[in-house]
C-alpha cells in the first residue's frame, strides 16, 4: 500500500520558476512628434510579444499579439497633442509564461499627421 506520509516532498515539488528578462521598450518614450510603431528589444526564447497601448486614463486603445518586436499602429489609432499615453509590452517565453515590460510613458508635442 502507498503511504503518502512517506513520501518526500522536496522530492515531487515542482522546479522553483526564476522570471526571465523582461522585454525593455525602446520608442515611443517620453515626447515625440509623430508615432507609427511602437518598438522594443527581443528577449531571448520569446516566440510572441503583446503590446498594449492606453490612454492617460488608462483605457486600452489598441492592442495586439505578433511574432516581431515592431508593432505598426494602424491608422485609426489618432493620438492629441498634448495628451499622456502608455504601453507595455509582454513576451511569451513558455507555455502560459508572460514576462512584462515596464510601463512607458509618451506624448505627442504636435498633430499626429500620418
Amino acid at each position: 500500500l502507498w503511504d503518502p506520509a512517506a513520501v518526500d516532498p522536496e522530492l515531487h515539488r515542482a522546479p522553483e520558476t526564476v522570471p526571465g528578462p523582461a522585454p525593455v521598450t525602446i520608442a515611443p518614450d517620453g515626447p515625440t512628434t509623430s508615432v507609427q510603431v511602437l518598438r522594443w528589444h527581443a528577449v531571448a526564447g520569446a516566440d510572441r510579444y503583446r503590446v498594449t497601448l492606453f490612454d492617460e486614463g488608462g483605457d486600452v486603445i489598441w492592442e495586439s499579439a505578433l511574432p516581431d518586436t515592431v508593432a505598426g499602429l494602424p491608422g485609426d489609432v489618432a493620438f492629441e497633442p498634448g495628451r499622456d499615453y502608455f504601453w507595455i509590452v509582454s513576451a511569451r517565453t513558455g507555455f502560459d509564461r508572460w514576462e512584462t515590460s515596464g510601463l512607458t510613458e509618451f506624448s505627442v508635442t504636435r498633430a499626429d499627421t500620418r
